[in-house]
């Protein structure tokens, strides 16, 4: 691809953006951004633990072995391990 009329946006996490006159725009993630899906997968399971009353978090059940396992590899990709 020809990025000589290319602009960039660099962001504080990271982030790059690169655009074109034409509408055109390629988005590099930073660690965080790109572990975002699994992050958000594995605090699902968690929270599926959790409920809530009122003002108070109850717990239901103890998070499983497989979203412990979930969250820690999200947690290390987000700082920018695999």
């Amino acid at each position: 691809m020809n990025y000589m009329n290319w602009s960039e946006k660099a962001y504080d996490c990271g982030c790059e953006i690169l655009t074109d006159n034409m509408g055109t725009y390629e988005i590099s993630y930073c660690p965080k951004h790109t572990a975002a899906p699994e992050m958000y997968e594995a605090l699902k399971g968690v929270c599926a633990a959790q409920e809530v009353e009122g003002e108070r978090v109850v717990t239901r059940t103890v998070p499983s072995s497989a979203d412990v396992l979930r969250m820690k590899k999200a947690l290390a990709k987000a700082k920018g391990g695999k």
